[in-house]
């Protein structure tokens, strides 16, 4: 039977948003119809924070055109450079003959057209998707995530090479000549033996003809010096962030038993991928690839802006351990106590727009 919200409690009538401790007794609890652990979850009042997943789905009546558009691209794509090209060809020839130049042709609105549609159609975040199945956890103990770039270390003096040593030695060689004056040989010999580069290059070239490849390092070393590296930091790029998730089911009843069996299937199910074999010879050579899920961290039904945002994942791994703290079960065989270990790994890069939207 249905339950009435009072209007009134006590002759005190009750206003339509309702705050404070009658909120989790006549208040808008959180609305979930999909699987959820454990049973209070959203309606106690210490269990108001959530972790949502949502597997996603393709929709079906979804039909790839990427092969019309790839058409549509390389046409126009071909006609411009054909234009720009005629001219580039043209604008040469003026500038010979002391004629005008020609305008060069701009990007069609058809071509920019084509170009979106055929990145939107490759792009797996455009393909429409559908919800398959919500499932609503608690918040484990360890929410945390990192972010990470990557960056190298590189040196100025390998990447230059023996020609950058070479290039200095003849500058020093051709500045002593310069500035020789009236010194005598010796002198000269002298001033250029304590040049680097000079002393350097003749070691180099010394070890070479004698099969010693260090030779040049050992000459510097003998006047008190080494080749300074020259490192830099080079960066290369960010990678895609990763989430583990740990969850410890422990069942109050049959019925929360089916709904924790129903969650780990739901969450294999998603991740494995689909055989779907076509014709009488491909033996299952294809592959329907898993489903991506969203992830969301919820506060009393709504996302928590004070927690990062999570963008499109795919879930790698699934540890599911029967016996954490050791094998036991019901009478009916079912598990006292499941562990759940999730593995999700974001498709987009987060970069500072994303950062500033939350992430």
């Amino acid at each position: 039977m249905p339950i009435s919200i009072p209007t009134s409690i006590a002759g005190i009538s009750v206003p339509g948003a309702i705050n404070g401790p009658l909120q989790l007794l006549y208040g808008n609890k959180f609305d979930f119809t999909g699987l959820k652990y454990p049973r209070n979850l959203g309606s106690d009042a210490t269990r108001s924070h959530v972790i949502k997943f949502t597997s996603m789905k393709p929709n079906p009546s979804y039909k790839s055109e990427i092969g019309t558009k790839v058409s549509s691209v390389i046409t126009q794509g071909g006609e411009f450079a054909s234009a720009t090209a005629g001219a580039i060809a043209t604008n040469v020839k003026n500038k010979f003959t002391g004629e005008a130049a020609v305008a060069m042709p701009t990007v069609s609105e058809g071509l920019k057209k084509a170009t979106t549609e055929l990145a939107n159609e490759i792009s797996a975040a455009d393909v429409p998707r559908q919800p398959h199945t919500s499932i609503a956890l608690y918040i484990p103990d360890t929410v945390n995530v990192s972010y990470g770039a990557s960056y190298d270390d590189i040196s100025l003096t390998e990447s230059l090479g023996k020609a950058y040593f070479l290039a200095q030695a003849g500058t020093s060689m051709l500045d002593l000549f310069n500035g020789a004056g009236d010194k005598t040989i010796e002198q000269f010999a002298n001033q250029a033996g304590s040049d680097p580069f000079i002393r350097y290059s003749l070691a180099n070239a010394a070890g070479k003809a004698l099969g010693m490849n260090n030779l040049g390092d050992l000459a510097a070393r003998g006047q008190g010096q080494a080749i300074n590296p020259q490192l830099q930091v080079l960066f290369r790029g960010v990678g895609f962030r990763t989430f583990q998730f740990d969850f410890v089911f422990t069942p109050y009843s049959k019925e929360e038993t089916e709904e924790v069996r129903k969650i780990i299937e739901e969450f294999k199910f998603a991740a494995a991928p689909e055989i779907n074999p076509l014709g009488y010879f491909s033996q299952g050579l294809f592959m329907k690839v898993p489903y991506p899920f969203q992830v969301q961290f919820l506060y009393k039904g709504q996302e928590n802006p004070y927690v990062h945002r999570i963008g499109e994942c795919v879930l790698e791994n699934i540890n599911v351990d029967y016996g954490p703290n050791g094998w036991a079960t019901f009478n009916d065989g079912s598990p006292v106590q499941i562990k759940l270990t999730l593995q999700f790994k974001e498709t987009v890069i987060v970069d500072k727009n994303r950062i500033r939207a939350g992430y």
